[in-house]
């Protein structure tokens, strides 16, 4: 599996307050990232489901990297979105090589 593009930290929303009703799958998870720079279909890397309310430290694989990481940096904030706002994050790392479109 390739490096991922970043590591962040992301919280999902309670059901309650607007987010999923029931958890993500296991291992993998698409949704769009929403950060200042423009919004980004991305994959999540999962060791087991992000249950609403919880938070946890991931590795993100963008669809679009080289888009995508243009002024990505430690820090940004963003919003993860699933037809409404689910959750938001911060990323924590940016990493110099990865995606799933190399795959």
């Amino acid at each position: 599996m390739p490096e991922p593009d970043a590591i962040a930290a992301v919280a999902l929303l309670p059901t309650d307050q607007g987010g999923r009703a029931g958890p993500t799958p296991d291992e993998w998870f698409g949704c769009v990232l929403a950060m200042s720079s423009g919004k980004y279909d991305v994959r999540l890397k999962l060791d087991r489901a992000l249950v609403p309310g919880s938070t946890r430290r991931v590795a993100v694989y963008f669809l679009d990297p080289a888009n995508a990481k243009r002024g990505l940096a430690p820090g940004t904030q963003f919003d993860l979105w699933e037809g409404g706002t689910i959750g938001f994050g911060r990323i924590e790392k940016v990493c110099t090589a990865g995606s799933l479109a190399a795959e």
